[in-house]
């Protein structure tokens, strides 16, 4: 079940250092990686952990979404969860860039489901190295081919 005293599924104020990654209901490979980075980037100080009042907001948002509906596992689904942390962290795809600098891979994103690789294309909220977007780009001309 996901864990709705967790900041972002990730941590909780009183015990800063001790993170959960995967603790996510229904967790894929992508979800732990982002969760990973954003670890990463708080241990780096590149990221500071909420202060209490921004922590204690998230954490009542959650709960009234959780007890407005018993079944509801998880207040997100994994992709808003997954462009969450994305965005937190400066890898989220900007799709209006993508669709004017590569239309083709921009179509493809569009109608293929959602994979970490979606979230390797930007770096610092920029496009990554042109041989690193080259690489990803080869991927998902790859990874199509299973869509078609």
């Amino acid at each position: 079940m996901y864990p709705i005293t967790l900041y972002k599924g990730i941590l909780h104020n009183r015990h800063k250092g001790l993170f959960f990654v995967g603790a996510f209901c229904r967790q894929y490979i992508t979800g732990g990686e982002l969760q990973s980075e954003y670890i990463s980037k708080l241990i780096a100080k590149e990221k500071e952990y909420p202060n209490e009042s921004e922590f204690e907001e998230i954490l009542e948002k959650e709960i009234i979404v959780k007890k407005a509906n018993d079944r509801l596992e998880n207040p997100w689904s994994h992709i808003l969860y997954w462009d969450n942390l994305a965005k937190d962290i400066g890898c989220y795809p900007n799709f209006s860039l993508i669709k004017e600098k590569d239309k083709e891979i921009y179509d493809i994103l569009m109608r293929i489901p959602c994979y970490g690789f979606q979230y390797r294309l930007f770096k610092n909220n920029d496009f990554v190295e042109k041989e690193e977007y080259e690489k990803i780009r080869d991927y998902i001309l790859k990874i199509n081919n299973c869509f078609i």
